[in-house]
């Protein structure tokens, strides 16, 4: 049984989608830390806890309720008119488990250890073909290996069902769900970091960019083959941050991976609750897929990695690891000066 120690007026909880810029969002209140509490506001890093997100590949243990439940609670003393403010996108659930409802019970179990004025879910979605695609070449970027084709047959479409989904959260929380769409032209500012804080009127924050950045296409096909070939993780992560820093993919832009006839029958499992989900939260606006598109409208099915493509991107970061060399060397050098002319003490 755990104690409701906190007082503290309000809770925001940003459960997610994945890929909905919530590394920014995240990186954002870290930067805004003093400028946040000025304005009555602290940010609870729900990331540092041990064990979290374990419960987006597993079910969460009564240990792992009671340490979060402490450390929400640890914020009491100093913090207990301030509105908290959350966002851990974890608990949105898995999209290979189908575990929403899992990731509702954790939430509540933890609420039912404090003692909150009102809680407020905020969760942001985005269209599923983009949503999917975000998520696979998220999973490059970790090292996976998988063609496109593989790893939807690794996903649970019904997870992707935003009416079943928001559904479970509504159960709970009701009105107090908020569904707001990660389409640039209605989030304030066209961001979501912009977004986020104006909802609560926070007027002075530090806006820092979305470190999580993706690759280019040719990039992202090159990392997927050369995965395999690189046994030390050092080394993957070098190269993954080359890539991010060389041939990065633009906010919001779109590649495609579905064929034209597949991205149809994908699609053709949402277009209805997605009509009813643009009704009710986005005034009719089709930021949901209700039909599909003109073909002409899709970004181009990618065609494969060329070595006219590859070409540039390896010899690049064949030179750029030699400058890093350089500048090793040049450190270690200057170690081994340093400790030359250090004076003999007799």
């Amino acid at each position: 049984m755990w104690h409701k120690y906190i007082k503290m007026k309000k809770l925001i909880l940003r459960i997610g989608l994945p890929k909905t810029g919530g590394s920014a969002i995240r990186q954002s209140l870290f930067a805004s830390d003093e400028l946040l509490k000025e304005q009555k506001f602290v940010h609870i890093d729900l990331h540092i806890i041990p064990g979290l997100p374990v419960p987006k590949e597993h079910n969460a243990t009564d240990e792992l309720k009671e340490y979060t439940i402490r450390h929400i609670n640890s914020y009491e003393a100093d913090y207990s008119d301030h509105t908290a403010l959350c966002t851990f996108e974890s608990l949105s659930g898995h999209e290979k488990k189908d575990n929403t409802q899992e990731q509702v019970d954790f939430i509540k179990g933890i609420l039912e250890g404090t003692n909150f004025d009102e809680v407020q879910i905020l969760v942001y979605l985005r269209n599923q073909t983009d949503f999917i695609q975000s998520l696979y070449t998220q999973y490059i970027h970790e090292g996976e290996v998988w063609s496109f084709e593989e790893f939807l047959n690794e996903v649970k479409l019904e997870f992707m069902n935003w009416k079943r989904f928001v559904g479970f959260y509504q159960s709970e929380w009701g009105d107090a769900v908020t569904v707001i769409p990660y389409d640039k032209n209605l989030l304030t500012g066209g961001n979501t970091v912009d977004d986020f804080m104006a909802r609560f009127g926070i007027a002075k924050y530090k806006k820092v960019q979305d470190w999580n950045s993706g690759y280019s296409r040719d990039a992202l096909e090159l990392a997927r083959l050369c995965y395999p070939h690189i046994n030390n993780e050092d080394q993957r992560v070098n190269f993954r941050y080359f890539l991010q820093n060389h041939f990065s993919k633009q906010k919001f832009e779109k590649y495609n991976y579905f064929t034209t006839e597949y991205y149809n029958d994908f699609m053709a499992n949402y277009y209805a609750t997605n009509k009813e989900m643009n009704q009710k939260y986005f005034d009719g606006n089709k930021v949901l897929l209700e039909e599909m598109p003109n073909p002409d409208s899709l970004p181009p099915q990618y065609s494969g990695l060329s070595i006219e493509a590859a070409a540039p991107i390896l010899v690049k970061f064949m030179l750029t690891a030699n400058d890093r060399i350089n500048v090793h060397q040049n450190a270690i050098q200057q170690i081994v000066n340093a400790f030359n002319n250090m004076p003999v003490h007799k």
